[in-house]
């Protein structure tokens, strides 16, 4: 066997043939296989002699490559520092005083009293080598049974040497194992180095409180008041020492999504003061109609090692309401009369810009009155990029409007979810505005030209149309015992509040004077109103009648009465009924 020296070219000991077998085994030693493994590839040549008398004839060779042990498999040696976090693969000097333990593993092969090596590469502060040679292959670097027999060796790492590090330099551990009693390292085994990233500096357990700028208080918690940050906010994060290599990660826990953004992660800086922006959106989506609370903590993260900060909690006000616009319609202010008379097709309603609007947030506007249903005329409507100046041009249903008793008040309402939610009930409310509306009144005109009666009727007695001239009026007729009544039905303003009837028409006395009067008679509940009697007059005059009652939401009637059995005739020309 011939192959490396130092072990791995033994002297194999004759034996004598077997005659029955035909065949001869030959032990080749643990201690010479180790002595042929190396960092790389070897070569061992194998040859036999038969010697038969005075003769002796030699075999071919076998050559065999010795590969190396896998570096996955040198991996599996326990090579640390005990003091170092495994995890983090931090050695921090503040947090012991003294040596460090170095702890060796065992391998394959490990064979006392084999010499070792165990070196450390480290840098110093101004990145000048910095070496420390633990064991040298001679004396008692080398292994020795209870090593073997507890799995591991343990020994001290000078204090002195660890305080020549640098904070934030690489400290590595080279080990290497010979493979025989060989003292040259050059043949030794060489393991996979361990790396520890040093840290000098002591890292305290908690850092201090952030401070949010825009807010009010000391300590933890504080208040926002939102208006204090319409462009968003500043968190600050102030300690000593700072160094440029710590690496600051602020964390916002507020409303899901936006109230929650990630904030970009940042390096120290050397003045001991880095600042990080929130976005107003952020700001937005923590605001509601009472207050609300979000948290601003942050972590650093020095030589690996990570540690987070006292938590700040931050109570966000509402924004006042003396703050946010109101919906205006028509340009009418709150508190203003919505003129439909002057005001052609729907009316529009607009709001102006409010703080914080943003792309995406959702708004509600309703209009409201007593005995109606509400009128939505926006319904979770989503702010476009195109209306972060406030919303224009949204038609309010003029049908609606022309519902409204003039004396009855409507409310405005507006509420918007500044986080962009879809749920109503996480929205802000506005100040509502208050209009009263005045209505187009309804104007009913009968001349009776070309004989139309328009609907009119004779009741209880009788009446007819005269022509006299160019003109056709209506002229009643006595029937004993009757009332002559000229009535007309009004049944088709079922779902609109009238509080306001105005009669007027052209009449004149034929004879002598009669108990003429109006007649309003409201339905259900068939309220009656009597206008004054007609005064006497024998040439055409007007008579004006106006009925101001509680709300008629029904149908109605009116008539022209004659109350008496005189039998003096009235005529009637010109009748215009006005419903307010």
């Amino acid at each position: 066997m011939e192959g490396e020296g130092d072990g791995g070219s033994p002297d194999i000991p004759a034996k004598p043939g077997n005659r029955v077998l035909q065949e001869v085994v030959f032990d080749i030693t643990r201690d010479a296989i180790h002595a042929n493994i190396r960092d790389r590839d070897t070569t061992v040549v194998f040859t036999y002699a038969v010697t038969r008398g005075d003769d002796t004839k030699h075999s071919a060779k076998l050559t065999v490559k010795v590969k190396p042990i896998p570096p996955d498999e040198l991996a599996q040696t326990v090579l640390k520092l005990n003091e170092a976090n495994e995890a983090t693969r931090v050695l921090d000097l503040t947090r012991f005083t003294g040596d460090a333990t170095a702890h060796v593993g065992v391998w394959a092969f490990i064979t006392a009293p084999y010499p070792v090596w165990l070196r450390f590469l480290g840098r110093t502060k101004d990145n000048v080598s910095h070496e420390h040679l633990l064991f040298n292959g001679a004396g008692q670097s080398k292994v020795n049974p209870t090593w073997i027999s507890t799995g591991k060796i343990e020994y001290p790492l000078p204090r002195t040497y660890l305080n020549g590090l640098g904070n934030g330099t690489t400290l590595k551990m080279e080990f290497k194992a010979a493979v025989s009693l060989s003292k040259v390292e050059a043949k030794a085994l060489s393991f996979p180095l361990v790396e520890y990233i040093v840290n000098t500096i002591e890292i305290p357990d908690q850092y201090p409180l952030p401070i949010l700028t825009e807010a009010t208080g000391t300590g933890s918690p504080v208040t926002l008041a939102p208006l204090n940050a319409q462009n968003g906010g500043t968190v600050s994060v102030a300690f000593s020492p700072m160094y440029t290599t710590d690496k600051i990660k602020v964390t916002m826990v507020g409303t899901s999504g936006l109230g929650s953004p990630v904030i970009a992660e940042k390096n120290g800086l050397a003045g001991g003061v880095v600042t990080f922006d929130i976005p107003k959106t952020a700001i937005a989506a923590n605001i509601g109609k009472a207050n609300k609370t979000f948290t601003l903590k942050y972590e650093v993260t020095r030589a690996g090692v990570t540690r987070s900060s006292l938590i700040l909690t931050v109570t966000v006000t509402p924004i006042p309401v003396s703050a946010l616009p109101q919906v205006i319609i028509n340009r009418v202010p709150h508190n203003g009369l919505l003129d439909l008379n002057t005001i052609t097709g729907n009316p529009l309603a607009a709001v102006l810009k409010w703080p914080f609007i943003a792309t995406g947030q959702r708004v509600w506007i309703t209009l409201n009155a007593s005995g109606h249903e509400p009128l939505p005329v926006l319904t979770n409507y989503p702010i476009l990029s195109s209306e972060l100046n406030g919303l224009t041009n949204k038609p309010v249903s003029r049908d609606w409007l022309q519902k409204i008793p003039p004396d009855d008040p409507i409310s405005v309402e507006i509420k918007v979810t500044l986080d962009g939610s879809a749920d109503v009930s996480r929205a802000v409310s506005f100040a509502p505005t208050t209009y009263k509306v005045k209505r187009v009144p309804t104007v009913d005109r009968t001349d009776f030209s070309n004989y139309d009666w328009n609907e009119w009727r004779n009741v209880g007695a009788d009446g007819a149309l005269i022509k006299e001239g160019t003109n056709i009026y209506w002229r009643s007729i006595s029937v004993p015992n009757r009332l002559p009544r000229l009535s007309k039905r009004y049944g088709y303003f079922n779902h609109i509040s009238i509080k306001t009837i105005e009669i007027s028409c052209d009449y004149r006395h034929e004879f002598f004077a009669n108990d003429t009067v109006f007649r309003v008679i409201t339905f259900p509940g068939r309220a009656t109103y009597d206008s004054p009697t007609f005064p006497y007059s024998p040439t055409w005059r007007n008579m004006k009648f106006t009925v101001s009652g509680p709300s008629i939401n029904g149908s109605f009637s009116v008539d022209v009465y004659i109350q008496n059995l005189t039998g003096n005739s009235t005529s009637i020309d010109n009748i215009v009924v006005t419903i307010l």
